[in-house]
């Protein structure tokens, strides 16, 4: 018999901290070779609010429960490019910063930040907001566990707590967290 006809579909379920529990299907021979595999759903896919379209969420299939349900976690979270382009267009200025951090259960994360604002940055304002984000951010993220920043990240709530540090250096007007994955240990 030909390898795919033995192949079967395997549900493929949200974590814990998503309402959302089935998130897709994936055809394996067993269940367990589909460990590793990842999928990309949107945000508004996962919550049900058209709203939250910016943001894809990876999930990788990390176990099998009750014999033929895969479980997942987050491996990462990244805007949509077309948002990105659209606002970077139209507000002129960026200042981004890249950090790498821990998370308090021990997960290493990498994670990039993004302001958007006008025209008339000078560099020395450009490297203190620069600055001034990792600082914001790093502080909140390593007091908490990946599950947390990943549910602050996604809802936005670290973005919003960093706009409001950075807006006293230069008037911007919105502050994006635009990817974040978990870095593989080698």
């Amino acid at each position: 018999m030909a390898k795919y006809k033995k192949k079967k579909w395997f549900e493929i379920n949200a974590p814990d901290s998503f309402k959302k529990n089935k998130i897709g299907e994936t055809r394996a021979v067993k269940p367990d070779d589909a460990i590793g595999r990842t999928i990309t759903l949107s945000l508004s896919e996962i919550t049900g609010k058209h709203s939250k379209q910016k943001m894809n969420v990876v999930f990788q299939v990390n176990g099998v429960k009750e014999g033929e349900k895969l479980t997942t976690k987050i491996k990462g979270c990244e805007l949509e490019r077309s948002y990105i382009k659209r606002n970077t267009k139209r507000m002129k200025a960026l200042v981004e910063a890249v950090t790498k951090f821990e998370t308090k259960d021990g997960v290493k994360l990498k994670t990039k930040l993004l302001s958007f604002g006008r025209k008339g940055m000078t560099e020395k304002q450009e490297k203190e907001m620069r600055k001034k984000m990792v600082q914001k951010f790093r502080k909140k993220a390593k007091k908490m566990t990946k599950k947390e920043v990943f549910q602050e990240i996604i809802f936005g709530k670290i973005a919003a707590k960093i706009f409001n540090s950075v807006k006293k250096i230069y008037p911007i007007s919105r502050t994006e967290i635009t990817k974040t994955v978990e870095i593989d240990e080698e």
